[in-house]
């Protein structure tokens, strides 16, 4: 019955200047559920996909400040065993400096990612190091941003990229452990006014930012993706596109890297002025260090 209806009312539609109007009108109206049917559908998928890909990339950069978490956590107990070290107290409680520093002679040849280590008194003047530098004993190191961080505690601190002295002036982190009185345990989570008063000096450890870069360089980030850090400045860890050791790159004015800086966590559509680009960014803090 329908198809005959279908067939009268073409039919009625006659014949003239205007039939070709109507009979498009007609299909127009046929089509339009089917049509609004696959836009619909489409538009669900899209969202679908859309979702699942900010998904991912949420749990990406979770799981690269996890990631790079443990690797700081492995770099500072990495500190405390070393400033814990018997040799290494016993040397800084009766003054000998070099002494101390030679317990720590091995340490380069263990830890390649280890750029080089150095002692101090707790103004922060070298006293010793390793490999030995006889022309930097001596020198104070109190216009360092980490001294006056360090010295608010004397807790284990990792510092913001910066230029070691020494050439190749390349770009280090370093990690800062307070060097306390034998029986005193060194920890990044509470020091009591009574531990402070034990302690003897600084061990500086600085590591080359290669040590991020190979291992960050192997995560997976999908296509066109890939995953960067900052410090607590802003300024790049690692870039798959920079070469951080050799200049600083503050990213700062990232809209993603400020919000990043503050705590904050989440997905969006982000400008880089410094590259230009406009990309799909998820970013996530490393709980406990600030990058």
């Amino acid at each position: 019955m329908r198809i005959g209806f279908i067939k009268k009312f073409a039919d009625g539609m006659g014949s003239g200047p205007k039939v070709w109007l109507y009979r498009s009108i007609f299909f127009f109206c046929l089509l339009m559920p089917i049509v609004g049917l696959g836009f619909f559908d489409y538009v669900h998928t899209y969202q679908e996909m859309t979702k699942d890909l900010l998904a991912q990339r949420k749990a990406l950069a979770y799981l690269a400040a996890t990631t790079t978490q443990e690797r700081l956590d492995a770099l500072v107990n990495l500190g405390i065993s070393l400033a814990s070290r018997k040799g290494v107290i016993e040397g800084v409680e009766k003054g000998d400096w070099s002494e101390a520093a030679s317990r720590l002679d091995t340490v380069i040849v263990e830890f390649p990612m280890v750029d080089r280590l150095i002692l101090y008194d707790m103004n922060a003047t070298i006293r010793g190091s390793m490999p030995p530098r006889l022309e930097i004993i001596g020198q104070s190191r109190t216009d360092k941003e980490w001294y006056p961080q360090v010295k608010k505690r004397w807790m284990p601190y990792i510092s913001a990229v910066y230029k070691r002295g020494s050439d190749p002036k390349i770009n280090v982190i370093s990690v800062l452990i307070p060097v306390k009185a034998q029986g005193v345990v060194i920890n990044s989570d509470s020091s009591s006014p009574q531990e402070r008063q034990k302690v003897l000096g600084l061990l500086q450890i600085q590591f080359r930012l290669a040590f991020f870069s190979k291992w960050l360089a192997n995560v997976d980030a999908g296509l066109g993706g890939f995953v960067f850090i900052v410090d607590q400045k802003g300024q790049i860890v690692y870039h798959p596109k920079f070469n951080s050791e050799q200049k600083t790159i503050n990213f700062s004015v990232v809209p993603v890297v400020q919000d990043l800086l503050k705590g904050k966590s989440g997905v969006r559509v982000n400008y880089n002025p410094i590259e230009k680009v406009t990309r799909l960014a998820a970013f996530e803090p490393v709980k406990g260090y600030g990058v």
